[in-house]
């Protein structure tokens, strides 16, 4: 059964006794149509130089990309798949880039006992559990100043565990949940977690 989500965004939803978040990245469609874009200028680019590559002669077309070299006139008789190498790595980047704007997202599942957070890329992706007695202090995760003007965003795998718009203490250590959720959001996700399993904000009450 769906119940009612954050508008456009998070979706929650009671499946098979739980309750359950999913958490898609909010990719721009510029930035996907973009990256379409380049993906395949690449796919090209990969065809012609995997052509100069067993032919010997690249195409007119990929002449200012290999800087007009071609394989029989190279120095480097390597040249060539030297090329064909550092292209297939830019492309397995821009790929990876867009299927990550494209499909990642996060599942948060709860229960009175369990509370297990999940990334996923095209359906696959580790996942993390914690016990719902051990869970302490839901809360928004501060805003942490940039350790440098130059680097005003940090840079995190997407897989990564290490960051989330909600926090919480478990043990000793501080864990994060919600990747890329606002203030607002964040505040939603944990109301809507604390009528699900009211221990998880019991120290509310006490305040």
């Amino acid at each position: 059964m769906t119940i009612p989500s954050y508008p456009g965004y998070v979706v929650a939803e009671n499946r098979d006794g739980k309750f359950r978040l999913t958490i898609p990245l909010r990719a721009d469609h510029t930035v996907l149509t973009v990256l379409g874009i380049l993906i395949f200028i690449w796919a090209l680019g990969e065809f012609q130089v995997y052509s100069a590559l067993t032919t010997g002669r690249v195409p007119p077309g990929a002449k200012s990309m290999l800087f007009g070299v071609e394989s029989r006139d190279s120095a480097n008789p390597y040249f060539m798949a030297c090329a064909l190498a550092l292209w297939t790595v830019v492309g397995a980047i821009l790929i990876g880039v867009f299927l990550c704007a494209a499909t990642l997202k996060e599942i948060i599942e709860l229960d009175a006992v369990r509370l297990k957070r999940r990334k996923l890329l095209l359906g696959m992706g580790p996942s993390r559990e914690y016990k719902v007695a051990d869970i302490s202090d839901l809360r928004p995760a501060p805003y942490i100043p940039p350790a440098s003007p130059r680097h005003p965003y940090p840079v995190y795998f997407p897989l990564s565990f290490r960051y989330g718009g909600i926090c919480f203490d478990c043990g000793r250590d501080t864990h994060f949940l919600g990747s890329g959720l606002d203030e607002g959001e964040s505040r939603y996700v944990i109301e809507e977690m604390c009528k699900r399993v009211k221990s998880l904000c019991a120290q509310d009450s006490i305040d």
